[in-house]
């Protein structure tokens, strides 16, 4: 009887992965494989890839991504990196704001949590690293503020100022001599130029206005005006553009 001998090595695959790490919503972690040849990553859907030894992952909850390697001996193995998620970042402007040009106009943003604030643009502003500053802009504007909170996390928020021309005309006047709602005029602001016409009713100008500073006293050519309704028009110009814009309306008298 002859005998004879075979040696059998076994090689165990050996593969790792890493970085376990907790990213910002939104950002990407960089996940590497050692110990084979090829591979191949699951779940698949939020990364850049699902072969290589080195892919980008940008995952949108917790995740934990599972590698599948083959050694150089065609032996497979698996591991695992975790990927987790610090808390959204959060920060909320305030509110769009309609003003009058010189208003002090003051804003503000809140976050849930501690972090560093900072607004853009920096014109007209009392401060830019901080979170309630003053702004005075001189045509419509808006401020962005951007947060960063205690993990690095980033969020932002903006504000609009508005100087839109308001103009309110009441509908009824008393000129009665008793001091209460005794003349007709506009009132509003952010208007450049300002001219209201009051027509009787046969069309005829009974007076003029040429400033919002100006007032009816309900009388014409110095005779008071018999109670009715009469027409007014107005053609205004805004901050924002030159263009003349209309308005047309009617008051009534009472005595």
């Amino acid at each position: 009887m002859v005998r004879d001998s075979i040696f059998i090595d076994i090689v165990a695959p050996n593969i790792t992965a890493g970085f376990d790490t907790i990213i910002c919503p939104g950002r990407s972690a960089e996940l590497v494989a050692f110990g084979g040849v090829s591979y191949t990553w699951f779940p698949a859907n939020t990364l850049s890839d699902s072969y290589g030894a080195i892919v980008t992952a940008t995952p949108n909850q917790n995740t934990i991504y599972v590698v599948t390697g083959i050694d150089a001996n065609g032996c497979s193995d698996t591991a695992s990196v975790q990927v987790d998620l610090f808390p959204q970042a959060f920060i909320q402007a305030s509110p769009d704001v309609y003003a009058f040009f010189g208003d002090i106009i003051q804003l503000s943003a809140t976050s849930t949590t501690n972090g560093s604030y900072v607004w853009s643009p920096s014109e007209y502003l009392s401060c830019v690293v901080c979170v309630s500053p003053v702004a005075n802009p001189d045509q419509n504007f808006q401020y962005v503020v951007s947060y960063s909170d205690v993990n690095g996390c980033n969020a932002s928020d903006s504000v609009r100022i508005f100087y839109d021309a308001i103009i309110y005309v009441p509908n009824t006047f008393t000129p009665q001599g008793n001091n209460f709602n005794e003349v007709f005029k506009a009132v509003g602001g952010n208007v450049k130029t300002f001219d209201m016409k009051i027509y009787n009713r046969w069309g005829e100008i009974i007076f003029t206005m040429n400033s919002m500073d100006d007032s009816w006293d309900g009388s014409y050519k110095g005779l008071p005006c018999p109670d009715g309704t009469y027409v007014w028009k107005i053609v205004y110009t805004d901050f924002t553009s030159n263009k003349e814009k209309k308005l047309a309306g009617h008051i009534n008298l009472l005595r």
